[in-house]
């Protein structure tokens, strides 16, 4: 979108919307967003229960919740037959309840907030991080991209290493730092078939050009 400077004004910094109408079909978009609200919902019910069969019926409450958001723009699609757009949110359901088993089958978390906006003050900055943790004595910042595939333009300079969300969360990593001079420690998470892995910020292709 960045390549129409008008384009990108509008959609991304004023916040209109597409029309509808003029999209010829269902973004592929939702599906990042299909997987990203389930994913929430099933970490949510998976801290506070520990119970797999809980965040799985979460997951999939939170699939069928996107598409009920997002409804009248999955009628555009001008598929005959169901593709990954839908099959994908449904076949990751396993994936996801093992990778929230994996990473927080333990003690119960202090805080999981998940979307949470933050404000600094001093930097003038504000963020809504994807998942913000709170374990005793630390403190961890996720960015999550989901998506059926990844396309990031920069790759490490070293391992040839390719991975979105880094300006992101280091933007969203510097501002929580600047509000009382902790600093996070920050990851992208990648959620995708076949994928699903951390990228330290301080690993990450945007980080290791500067």
């Amino acid at each position: 979108v960045y390549q129409c400077p008008l384009s990108g004004f509008y959609l991304l910094f004023l916040g209109v919307a597409r029309h509808l109408a003029r999209t010829p079909s269902a973004p592929s978009y939702l599906l990042g967003i299909t997987i990203h609200r389930a994913y929430q919902r099933a970490a949510r019910a998976f801290a506070r229960t520990r119970d797999r069969e809980a965040a799985r019926r979460a997951y999939l409450q939170g699939v069928a919740d996107a598409w009920t958001h997002e409804f009248a723009t999955f009628l555009l699609d001008t598929a005959r037959s169901p593709t990954q757009l839908y099959r994908l949110p449904v076949t990751m359901v396993d994936a996801i309840v093992e990778r929230c088993a994996e990473r927080w089958d333990g003690p119960a978390l202090d805080h999981l907030l998940q979307e949470r906006l933050f404000f600094s003050p001093t930097r003038g900055l504000s963020g809504k991080a994807d998942r913000l943790l709170g374990p005793p004595g630390t403190r961890l910042l996720y960015e999550v991209k989901a998506g059926a595939s990844f396309f990031a333009l920069d790759s490490h300079p070293l391992t040839g290493r390719r991975a979105p969300g880094g300006i992101q969360a280091l933007a969203y990593h510097e501002t929580l730092r600047s509000v009382d001079g902790r600093p996070p420690t920050t990851a992208v998470e990648l959620v995708a078939p076949g994928q699903l892995e951390e990228v330290p910020l301080s690993d990450h292709p945007v980080v290791a050009r500067a």
